[in-house]
């Protein structure tokens, strides 16, 4: 929420910069293309379907593959890609009481998502996987930094009772690039065309500047390889999770979670999590005060329950102390399939871009 509010922030000193050199002459060029980045800020799609154009599919980066892990290269930083499979657990969901299991999957949960990795949780038809991201723009401190997080994931699955295997890099990339996708070949006919048709815009359309802008970063896609899906599947993106705002009973999470355990050899899931931040909690408990303040004062119900619901996701933070995690979601899976994850509170639903969770 605070991200949002200083990108307008950001926006807005922009947009003021670009107004200022607008207003004189030898700079004028300079604000157009000034404001024209703000705008981009605000409709960021324009910059995506740009890309698409250009790449003939979803712009995702390149990532290499080495014999222990992947690897790949952003703009001021180097990430590293490492996983294990989960192919045995001491006690699964139906060898476990209620509450026995809500403890030892908080314990799970708790001890390998830390820090600032972001990490994937994946579902192959039966098969189970995790992946860590570390990032980090000293390329000397990597090696450590591996050994640490692979050290630290072991010692807690051993804590588990979880059988596990590294995987190598190979396994890793097809986590990452599912076989359900297809690598796109560039054409560099279609950056020169978006290139072409971008400086024209920018300098005889001065009201297409944002749209000229996207054209012109576009043509100049860098390490992004488009990606497509094969028409045979069907692709659902994480819309929501309905259970954030609610305070399940300890038996409600176990019998979602035998649902959801039910039906793992038939879909492809691939969750992709990192601890949120505390402004965010902070802001959970400021939003569920301030709407009972401001329905309580105006009488209005529909208010009053937008604070309950966050009332509700507040308590389970201080009461129960669950940790809040950011997630999206990438589904591969039948409407059925979709159906039942949407009555345990996981609601998928169809997106004409859905492998933003690769990114």
């Amino acid at each position: 929420m605070n991200n949002v509010k200083t990108r307008y922030l950001f926006v807005f000193l922009l947009s003021a910069l670009g107004i200022f050199l607008m207003s004189r002459p030898e700079e004028k060029l300079a604000g157009q293309a000034i404001i024209s980045l703000s705008l981009l800020l605000l409709f960021p799609e324009l910059y995506i379907w740009s890309l698409i154009f250009a790449l003939g599919g979803y712009p995702l980066r390149e990532i290499s593959i080495e014999e222990d892990f992947c690897m790949e290269t952003r703009k001021h930083e180097t990430c590293i890609y490492i996983g294990f499979e989960l192919f045995d657990v001491r006690h699964n969901v139906n060898d476990l009481s209620e509450k026995r299991f809500w403890f030892y999957t908080q314990s799970f949960i708790n001890t390998i998502i830390t820090g600032n990795n972001t990490y994937f949780i994946a579902v192959d038809r039966g098969r189970y996987f995790i992946v860590t991201r570390m990032c980090t723009n000293k390329f000397d401190a990597l090696p450590e930094q591996i050994k640490s997080e692979v050290y630290r994931l072991k010692r807690s699955f051993e804590r588990h009772g979880l059988s596990f295997r590294p995987m190598s890099g190979s396994e890793v990339y097809r986590i990452l690039r599912p076989d359900f996708l297809e690598k796109a070949k560039r054409n560099k006919f279609r950056e020169f065309f978006l290139a072409i048709l971008g400086s024209i815009l920018f300098f005889k359309t001065p009201v297409l500047f944002p749209v000229s802008s996207a054209f012109l970063l576009a043509s100049f896609p860098g390490n992004l390889h488009g990606y497509r899906w094969k028409n045979s599947i069907e692709l659902y993106t994480l819309d929501s999770i309905q259970s954030f705002y609610s305070y399940p009973s300890i038996f409600d999470i176990f019998s979602r979670a035998q649902l959801i355990y039910s039906i793992s050899d038939k879909i492809f899931l691939l969750l992709r999590l990192r601890p949120g931040p505390l402004h965010v909690e902070h802001e959970i408990d400021s939003r569920a005060y301030r709407d009972y303040e401001l329905g309580t004062a105006l009488d209005k119900l529909s208010v009053i329950h937008s604070s309950a619901k966050f009332f509700a996701a507040s308590r389970r933070r201080w009461e129960r102390r669950e940790s809040l995690y950011l997630v999206s979601g990438l589904l591969a899976a039948t409407q059925n399939e979709v159906k039942i994850l949407k009555t345990v509170g996981f609601i998928f639903k169809k997106s004409l871009l859905p492998l933003g969770v690769l990114e």
